[in-house]
């Protein structure tokens, strides 16, 4: 018989990447996407449930790609695909919101040993990423570089649980298919790991990057990460990781790679990535910059819009 193969597809929730997507998938039996259960998805999947209908409760950061990883769906379960939507700890967050809302103390919360991990986690990395935007707001570099990287430091945590669980989730809903396609943010990277620990013996465990061939064309490499995510990975793989001067830069340029980076939505022409393009063109800049480059580029661009910030340096593809 032959062994079962699964594969993490490593993407992001950008229309370019639906055709990539729908070629990745394709050979699979079995499609675990990243996102709670939701009790509709059958009869969307089926065409009772109109998508614009299916989408309208869910808080869309991204609708022109819902919309058309929803008409995928529909695709890949006509051709007899399983379908599965597999997020634990975002599933365990929504209850937590849940319960609160319904009136229920924190210390229900704490007192669920289902819960209590995600609720300390979200907790915590929420209250990192709040001293961060004060911190900014002040202006002073040095103590938003600092932190910069208390945020990493809390939401590598929150990664290295949310992974933990999802590989945990995956591995019992992957068993007795023969090959699945399990979608994953590119910054889950722990999720490989995790998941071969709880694979069984035989099982072929595979990664790819989606937009691969992509990042190859314009690149010369399967993938880039931006300077934020490889500190979060840095914290991630090495949570006892002291500071130093490579935290520094990571830190240091992500404050400038995020007032350049480009946040709408486009809907591409075909055979067009824009999102693609202007994150490599964004890495490619900041990866140039020193410490005090970045300071002043902080201090410079931190109240800009993000187009008046990509003229200031110029030559960034918007």
């Amino acid at each position: 018989m032959r062994a079962a193969t699964v594969t993490v597809a490593f993407s992001t929730h950008r229309p370019e990447t639906i055709p990539l997507t729908a070629a990745s998938a394709a050979p699979y039996a079995a499609i675990v996407l990243e996102e709670p259960p939701d009790p509709r998805l059958a009869e969307m999947l089926a065409g009772r449930l109109d998508i614009e209908t299916y989408l309208l409760p869910l808080d869309l950061e991204y609708p022109e790609y819902s919309r058309a990883m929803c008409l995928l769906l529909r695709d890949l379960h006509r051709q007899g695909k399983r379908i599965f939507q597999v997020e634990p700890f975002v599933e365990a967050l929504i209850e937590i919101h849940e319960r609160f809302a319904a009136g229920a103390p924190p210390a229900s919360v704490v007192a669920d040993p289902r819960l209590a991990p995600v609720y300390s986690a979200e907790k915590k990395a929420t209250g990192a990423l709040l001293e961060f935007y004060e911190a900014s707001g002040r202006g002073d570099f040095g103590e938003t570089l600092a932190a910069v990287k208390s945020f990493a430091r809390a939401d590598a945590e929150r990664f290295r649980l949310r992974d933990e669980l999802r590989a945990e989730a995956v591995a019992a809903v992957t068993a007795g298919h023969a090959s699945s396609w399990v979608e994953a943010g590119e910054i889950h990277q722990a999720l490989w790991r995790a998941l071969r620990r709880r694979l069984p013996a035989g099982c072929a465990l595979r990664r790819r990057f989606v937009l691969a061939p992509v990042y190859r064309a314009i690149a010369g490499r399967p993938h880039l990460f931006g300077p934020g995510d490889l500190l979060t990975l840095r914290y991630v793989f090495c949570p006892e990781l002291p500071d130093g001067p490579i935290q520094d830069r990571l830190a240091a340029a992500s404050l400038v790679y995020n007032k350049l980076l480009s946040k709408e939505e486009r809907v591409p022409a075909a055979g067009d990535f824009p999102h693609t393009r202007n994150e490599i063109d964004t890495i490619r800049f900041v990866r140039r910059l020193s410490l005090e480059e970045c300071r002043r580029l902080f201090s410079d661009l931190r109240r800009a819009r993000t187009r008046t910030a990509q003229r200031m340096v110029g030559g960034l593809s918007g």
